[in-house]
């Protein structure tokens, strides 16, 4: 597939190439390469703003706990990663920016503007060749679909807060909203966070969720390049091996541990559901997108990123 550097900073994403050996008229833009996954997490407070641990011990637990890298992004605070900078695991710059109509994760920004509307809060962090992230946007201030729709350059909406899920499940849950905007043409990613203010405890949401990006090496660059481009899977325990198009026609999704995989397309339509590890779902040219979800029957959760059906 196409170059992942053809990625626009200004929020276009420019399609791949068509398919080897597929008709010319029909191809696959999928945000997949043949690159590892690194497990990380974007969504974190500290006692720099409404959280309850040093940022230092905030990062030493997502160590242990498995983690490869981690952003702090503590409420309207840009905490400087030198506070939690941790042996073993990459601090990432990131802040929670809440303004009085939405609020936003913020990656690798190093100034945090006053905005009077969420279209500007979205070009700051462009300006600044930031991720903009939609946080938790069911949660009061809450956005609806029309006000996403109307934005030029949103990078991800988060798809599940585990905070919410644990305090107000019946808002934890955007992907709708997600499905809504892929098929109306937005090509917008879906993002998981723990959005936890302890490290333990009954309130600790620590190791929910994990964002699991492709990248060469794990670097903070390249961590926010991956999140740009669509390039990783979220997890609430389901680990997936690879996204694929092994052919011109078909996606497959490989995992570890999933007992079912479902495909969803175009206004959120249950394509197909595939039981075991494994799975491929052959495109129709009609879906818009088809995204992959896989699950356990535990209940854990893993959400590939949508592959654009081009007819």
């Amino acid at each position: 597939l196409a170059d992942p550097q053809l990625a626009a900073r200004d929020g276009l994403r420019h399609p791949a190439a068509p398919v080897a050996g597929g008709p010319r008229h029909h191809y696959l833009d999928s945000p997949y390469q043949v690159q590892l996954f690194h497990r990380g997490q974007l969504h974190v407070h500290s006692d720099r703003a409404i959280g309850h641990q040093l940022p230092r011990d905030m990062s030493r637990a997502y160590e242990r706990a498995g983690y490869e890298w981690v952003s702090i992004t503590d409420l309207n605070t840009l905490t400087p990663t030198d506070q939690f900078v941790t042996p073993n695991i990459v601090p990432v710059a990131g802040v929670e920016a809440g303004f009085a109509f939405a609020h936003l994760v913020e990656l690798g920004v190093q100034i945090l503007p006053p905005a009077t509307s969420l279209q500007q809060a979205v070009t700051d962090v462009h300006n600044q060749a930031g991720v903009a992230i939609l946080a938790h946007p069911r949660e009061p201030p809450a956005v609806t679909y029309e006000q996403a729709a109307a934005l030029k350059g949103l990078d991800a909406l988060e798809i599940y807060d585990a905070r919410l899920q644990l305090q107000n499940p019946a808002l934890a849950d955007a992907t709708e909203t997600w499905d809504r905007l892929l098929s109306t043409g937005h090509r917008v990613w879906g993002v998981v966070g723990d959005d936890t203010t302890w490290v333990d405890g009954p309130d600790s949401t620590l190791g929910r969720t994990s964002v699991y990006v492709q990248s060469v090496e794990v670097e903070p660059s390249l961590i926010g390049d991956a999140i740009h481009r669509g390039a990783f899977f979220d997890s609430t325990g389901v680990r997936i091996l690879s996204v694929d198009t092994p052919s011109s026609d078909t996606l497959r999704v490989i995992t570890a541990d999933a007992t079912t995989i479902r495909w969803y397309g175009s206004g959120g339509k249950l394509l197909a559901t595939t039981p075991g590890k494994a799975g491929t779902y052959r495109v129709r040219w009609d879906e818009v997108y088809v995204r992959a979800v896989a699950s356990r029957a535990d209940g854990a959760e893993a959400w590939a990123q949508p592959v654009f059906v081009v007819p």
